[in-house]
């Protein structure tokens, strides 16, 4: 019998260790039951694509001795009536000065993490 880890709690429901087992066990079972719940209850259809926009923000925090801030830069633009394309670029700068930083003199902490998203809708 294979080691099942712990018990996760999803929404505030702890899983039992028996029901964890037989959805891990019967994992491509459940997969296809699923799949085909979904595609029975939805049928095929239209969408309508969302229009041409362009959003900016910037996001800052401070405090307990770190600097947290950035940009983030959405475009989406459509092309027809059947294709939409999008694309974000997000900025995370993290500094920080521990208590050894104040103390000693050590390094302070800096990283930039920068992520580039993009999306095709047809």
């Amino acid at each position: 019998m294979p080691v099942v880890p712990e018990v996760p709690v999803v929404a505030g429901v702890a899983v039992t260790r028996h029901l964890q087992h037989c959805l891990l066990r019967n994992a491509h079972a459940v997969r296809c039951a699923i799949a085909c719940l979904f595609l029975a209850g939805n049928p095929v259809s239209a969408a309508v694509l969302p229009d041409d926009r362009a959003d900016a923000l910037y996001h800052s925090y401070e405090g307990g001795g770190v600097e947290i801030d950035g940009p983030s830069v959405m475009v989406l633009k459509k092309f027809g009536q059947s294709v939409a394309v999008s694309g974000n670029y997000y900025v995370d700068s993290v500094s920080s000065a521990s208590i050894d930083v104040v103390t000693s003199g050590a390094s302070p902490y800096d990283e930039d993490r920068t992520e580039y998203t993009g999306t095709i809708e047809y």
